[in-house]
């Protein structure tokens, strides 16, 4: 009975979307629906609130924007937060940690819808 419980356990773990993060201070890449586990911290990038960027080959006023939704789990807390390419905020502070958004992709192109799955997310983590 260990044995089977066990044997579901480690297959339920090999199943999930997870990768280990890289030391505090370095820039990681989650990719959409992707958690980044570290010792103390977990990442998830949960979804997208909007993605308003100015197509690359488009002329804009205004660069626009693209709002990521993040949860970030620690021992203390779980808490989803709005991260943002151009409007505050771009950082936030979790359990010791910074978390700063460095970068979404791909970029928009003029006539071309990005799959949620398509996306990703540049983050520096600071401890």
């Amino acid at each position: 009975m260990k044995n089977s419980i066990l044997g579901i356990f480690i297959l339920l773990l090999l199943g999930c979307e997870a990768a280990t993060a890289p030391d505090p201070g370095d820039e990681l890449v989650i990719k959409y629906g992707q958690t980044i586990v570290d010792r103390n911290i977990s990442i998830k990038f949960q979804g997208l609130g909007e993605d308003s960027r100015c197509p690359l080959d488009v002329e804009c006023v205004w660069e626009g924007n693209a709002e990521i939704l993040l949860q970030i789990a620690s021992a203390d807390s779980t808490t989803v937060y709005s991260l943002n390419t151009s409007l505050e905020p771009k950082i936030v502070s979790h359990d010791g940690y910074l978390v700063e958004l460095v970068q979404v992709s791909p970029h928009p192109v003029e006539g071309e819808t990005i799959a949620l799955e398509n996306y990703e997310i540049r983050l520096a983590l600071i401890k």
